[in-house]
């Protein structure tokens, strides 16, 4: 069998159209992930923003339990989908995010 009847044969197309279908795949599953990715920190990094700018417009004097704009923050904290946490063991901070620990000793319910 000549060489250009070898890459003509049926089951060589076959496999060229699997392989070329599998790498398309591929590539568009790597291209949504990392926009997901990128959206999420986007998205993560504004809401920070908006936070801080709330925080920086709480009053400095006076005593601390004022309460003075804390209800934008409570409002914020609702429209945004931030959960309230109750009976949390310990938050750590692991590269700018909070992840839910145990204390030492304790078990996981």
């Amino acid at each position: 069998m000549r060489p250009i009847e070898r890459v003509l044969s049926p089951a060589f197309l076959k496999l060229n159209i699997v392989l070329a279908i599998l790498a398309s795949v591929v590539v568009a599953s790597f291209v949504f992930l990392s926009n997901l990715v990128v959206f999420q920190k986007y998205s993560l990094n504004l809401r920070k923003q908006q936070l801080n700018q709330l925080i920086i417009k709480l009053p400095t004097g006076g005593s601390a339990d004022s309460g003075y704009g804390m209800e934008g923050l409570l409002s914020f904290a609702r429209a945004s989908g931030m959960v309230e946490a109750k009976d949390a063991g310990v938050l750590l901070e692991e590269g700018g995010v909070a992840v839910s620990g145990t204390i030492p000793g304790q078990q996981n319910p």
